[in-house]
């Protein structure tokens, strides 16, 4: 890791250091420290092919989103990520495993609006910038509006500044908490879903 090669050595270098970078590679790991954090994230678990014997054992109740738990650019991610019976829910959780060589990670589906929020930390006084944007796509052929790979890759969505002051004063808030909880360091971007009472919660962090 260069970043401990830099931290070893006392050399300055602008970035996470490895705690961090690992804290949100897992994204089962980010998770599970925003929640300890009292930061708002769906309910979620992490799964393999066969763990699962039946809708009944599953810890969530549908529709699930279901993503690789490790990997960027919305990998994996596409019109069967959404799930609502448990068919659907094996044949997800293994075409991941096999595309992506990955166990996935589980979520409650949240049907709100999505987000990026940037972050810049002032190197000497420590304080966080954080710059929201609201990020829509068009409908795919179940009706649903996701950010998934052909998506990401085609450039098809649409990016949009948040001006609605209270909307903006949520996201600011729920990205820093995420970013400090996560040891981040100089810069970031925290993924932020709204549930359909418009309440945000934590998605993701690079």
């Amino acid at each position: 890791w260069l970043n401990d090669y830099l931290d070893d050595h006392n050399i300055s270098y602008i970035g996470s250091n490895r705690e961090a970078l690992e804290n949100e590679y897992d994204k089962s790991v980010a998770k599970d420290i925003i929640r300890k954090s009292n930061i708002n994230t769906a309910d979620f678990f992490t799964s393999c092919p066969g763990e699962y014997k039946n809708k009944e054992s599953l810890p969530v109740n549908f529709p699930l989103f279901i993503k690789p738990i490790t990997g960027g650019d919305s990998r994996g991610i596409d019109q069967g990520s959404i799930v609502n019976n448990f068919e659907d829910f094996e044949n997800k959780v293994s075409s991941i495993n096999k595309n992506q060589k990955s166990n996935s990670l589980i979520e409650a589906y949240l049907s709100g609006k999505e987000y990026s929020v940037g972050i810049l930390q002032e190197s000497i006084t420590g304080n966080l910038t954080a710059m929201p944007i609201e990020i829509t796509t068009k409908e795919n052929i179940n009706g649903h509006c996701i950010l998934d790979f052909d998506i990401k890759k085609n450039d098809e969505e649409i990016v949009t500044a948040v001006t609605d002051i209270k909307i903006f004063r949520d996201l600011e808030k729920i990205a820093k908490k995420s970013f400090i909880a996560l040891g981040g360091k100089s810069f970031g971007r925290i993924d932020i879903k709204m549930d359909h009472l418009g309440r945000g919660h934590f998605m993701e962090a690079n």
